[in-house]
């Protein structure tokens, strides 16, 4: 009777330990989906930041290559009214000369 109860008390532990260990492994594999989960959620965060970033990049580079072009022909513009006024002051200079 003693041996009976120990063999079932033995039984009862391995049992235990058992539910013990698949509600651990549960625990485990629930951890490491969510950790999984974590990470993958983390790599898109990451990849919106670096679309965001590469967008961001290229506007940018856009509005370099606007103003830039805006610049040049600012400029373009400016060196052709100042062609302009010196050929103007030029033809006063020679119309005063001339007089």
């Amino acid at each position: 009777m003693l041996l009976f109860r120990i063999l079932l008390f033995v039984l009862r532990i391995i049992i235990l330990l058992r539910i013990l260990l698949l509600t651990l492994r549960r625990i485990l594999l629930f951890r490491t989906l969510l950790l999984v989960l974590r990470i993958i959620l983390l790599f898109r965060i990451l990849l919106l930041v670096l679309r965001i970033i590469l967008l961001f990049r290229i506007l940018l580079l856009i509005l370099r290559i606007i103003l830039s072009l805006f610049r040049t022909f600012w400029l373009a513009i400016l060196i052709f009214v100042m062609f302009l006024l010196i050929i103007w002051l030029l033809f006063r200079i020679i119309c005063l000369f001339c007089i």
